[in-house]
């Protein structure tokens, strides 16, 4: 051959295969069917089109920075982070060897219009399998905060979802478990691997700690064990705290000795199970005050792939006076109750054969005669039970709690009921949201502190909150149902743990011009709260945010006392007026 041409077909050939290797922008003319996203970066395996092979796939789903359009403009923001990143800048190997067999990845990075969900996921795997070649048995997913939340959300979905997948990679999954989700997991065996900074202030380290305790504690139990990764990372930077995957996704990084790609690899999709156990969900912990019933509802409970045929409830202890009104339905009623702690249980047992089991705890507490003086408190977040349910009650005089689990607009207390379970007329209303922009499509509440104590408040009441995000420029919440004769000091609570960020929020009277504060981070002091005096209203406005250099706050509890003759701690300043 002329060396000349010999010269030219090498480096045509050498092009061809760089070319190959490159990650290639797409930009689509519509949106893909379910997956809200009109374009993705593509990385092909060198031999992708020279061969009939069929390739081991990553999705990689982006956080919420990252949000764009999918056009030319948008797109790069997904080259921003992590394996994305790492191929732009060529660090991506073109193979990898497990075992004897050497695998290229076929890498999907597409750009979300919006929130990433799990249903969104599963509009891009289904467009992906339908235009590349695929290996169906080597589907793994990555994603990171609000994308990793996605990939929890996909596969704890469904126990089909969780086996359409080899194994998951979730950095910092904003997106809470609970036993029923975890267990879909469990249930399929999916290998799961999360990363996590144990300080970020930003999701929670207790959202991947919970997914990996609840998937490890189902029965039978899955093989392999879901793993956490957690980094000690401590900084006041939010992005620094937050951020998890930088490390973890490089090829380099091997802390058992095989990098997270060459980890994925190791697994193939799995057959499904015969059975996956039914989850119980008896309900949250309550307090009742005599003489009323306690109302056990369990349903909540599920079961992954099948369907549950049978409920029981039992006594496991406590006081021997109660009565059921049927045990043998998924909501029942228990009456004849004395004074005293009592253990219920509720077993479920699916169409196959499997078993449930879950435990409410219900106090009760003696009826206290209505005085003069009343308070009110209202549990804020998504860890509550319910609008309006009695949560576990906070000390042995008996204190009702109101629970406020949705924090976007509309009545989210109607006629709140004093500690001693009489009716106030009082509500609580949201006008504007104080999460702002941050995830419109949420409740606005979030869970996952540490247990904290706080005075009287209890452990329930400080585990959740309404998220106070830094885009609240406006959050507005109106207290109604205010008697003008009386006087009412009203205090706004919060506290944000697992982190050390300043979490500042700052409250104020709509009517008034000046704003009070309290730092949230590590809150257990009680009286490290915002408090107001009012008097003469029917109606109040509170105007909502955090203080300028927080990007988050919280707001858990807000504590009303109120009654004609009530000796308030504040003094009300009077009002001087000189005149025009």
């Amino acid at each position: 051959m002329n060396k000349k041409v010999w010269i030219f077909a090498t480096s045509l050939l050498f092009s061809i295969v760089v070319f190959a290797q490159t990650q290639t922008a797409v930009n689509l003319s519509s949106t893909i069917n379910g997956a809200n996203s009109r374009g993705f970066y593509r990385y092909l395996p060198a031999d992708y089109n020279s061969s009939t092979k069929n390739y081991p796939l990553i999705i990689w789903v982006h956080g919420a920075g990252q949000i764009g359009q999918g056009n030319a403009a948008d797109l790069p923001k997904v080259l921003e982070w992590g394996t994305p990143k790492i191929i732009s800048e060529g660090g991506f190997p073109s193979s990898f060897r497990v075992g004897s067999e050497d695998f290229s990845f076929i890498v999907i990075s597409p750009q979300f219009i919006g929130w990433p969900s799990g249903g969104n996921i599963a509009g891009i795997l289904s467009y992906v399998m339908n235009n590349y070649r695929v290996d169906p048995e080597r589907v793994y997913l990555m994603g990171i905060s609000a994308g990793g939340g996605g990939v929890w959300q996909y596969a704890s979905a469904s126990v089909a979802n969780s086996n359409n997948l080899a194994a998951i990679i979730p950095f910092c999954g904003a997106t809470d478990a609970t036993q029923v989700l975890a267990g879909r997991i469990a249930a399929a065996n999916l290998p799961v691997w999360a990363f996590h900074n144990t300080n970020d202030g930003t999701v929670p380290v207790a959202y991947s700690r919970n997914w990996r305790n609840l998937i490890n504690a189902y029965q039978p139990t899955p093989n392999p064990l879901a793993k956490l990764t957690e980094f000690p990372v401590v900084s006041n930077n939010a992005v620094i705290a937050h951020e998890s995957w930088s490390l973890a996704t490089l090829p380099s990084y091997k802390p058992e000795g095989i990098n997270i790609y060459e980890w994925m690899l190791r697994y193939k999709k799995r057959l499904a199970n015969i059975n996956a156990q039914p989850i119980a969900n008896a309900g949250q912990d309550q307090g009742v005050v005599l003489p009323a019933a306690a109302v056990l509802n369990g349903s909540s409970s599920s079961d992954p792939d099948g369907v549950i045929v049978s409920y029981s409830w039992t006594k496991l202890s406590g006081p021997s006076s109660y009565s059921f009104t049927d045990s043998t339905l998924a909501s029942t009623s228990v009456s004849n109750l004395s004074q005293g702690t009592y253990q219920f249980q509720l077993t479920v047992t699916d169409n196959l054969g499997g078993i449930g089991n879950d435990i409410i705890i219900v106090n009760v507490y003696p009826n206290l005669p209505p005085g003069a003086q009343q308070r009110i408190l209202i549990d804020i977040g998504s860890a509550s039970s319910g609008g309006g349910v009695l949560t576990n009650s906070p000390n042995l005089n008996g204190n009702v709690w109101n629970n406020m689990t949705d924090a976007r607009p509309g009545v989210r207390v109607a006629n709140a009921l004093t500690t001693n379970n009489q009716s106030s007329g009082i509500s609580i209303e949201v006008i504007n949201r104080v999460d702002g922009t941050f995830s419109t499509g949420s409740t606005g509440t979030g869970s996952g502190n540490n247990s904290v104590v706080v005075n009287d408040y209890p452990a329930s009441a400080t585990t959740d909150h309404a998220l106070i995000h830094k885009s609240a420029t406006n959050g507005l919440w109106r207290m109604n149902g205010l008697d003008p004769s009386k006087v009412y000091t009203v205090k706004f609570w919060g506290a944000r743990t697992n982190t050390t960020a300043s979490r500042i929020a700052e409250i104020k009277r709509s009517d008034d011009n000046l704003w009070k504060s309290y730092n949230a981070t590590g809150n257990t002091n009680y009286n490290n709260a915002v408090e107001f005096n009012i008097t003469g209203k029917t109606q109040m406005d509170f105007n909502i945010r955090t203080k300028s250099g927080s990007d988050f706050s919280a707001l858990n509890v807000i504590d009303i006392s109120y009654g004609a003759g009530l000796v308030n701690t504040n003094n009300i300043p009077p009002v001087a007026d000189a005149g025009i």
